[in-house]
């Protein structure tokens, strides 16, 4: 999958590619300009940082929501926890 949050380097800017998302902002990446919701941005981030991590339940999945919003990112954090379980199904 070619996206933002794929092609981000750092939490810090995952934070910045999910606020100027919820700002109602396109990012800008590699190759494209990503278009999609904070939510779906914040799930994909913890889905596949708990995928990485090896521990794909559901409270590891919340927890990287978690350390996610600590950061700063602003996002519904059940839409977001919603869509990270739901790429667990896929």
């Amino acid at each position: 999958m070619n996206n933002a949050i794929a092609e981000a380097h750092s939490i810090e800017q995952v934070v910045e590619i999910i606020n100027a998302s919820k700002a109602g902002h396109s990012s800008e990446y590699f190759g494209g300009t990503d278009t999609r919701e904070a939510e779906e941005m914040a799930g994909q981030y913890a889905w596949e940082a708990a995928e990485e991590s090896g521990y794909t339940d559901n409270e590891s999945i919340e927890a990287h929501l978690d350390i996610l919003a600590e950061a700063g990112a602003k996002f519904e954090f059940r839409v977001a926890l919603d869509n990270a379980i739901n790429r667990k199904k896929q």
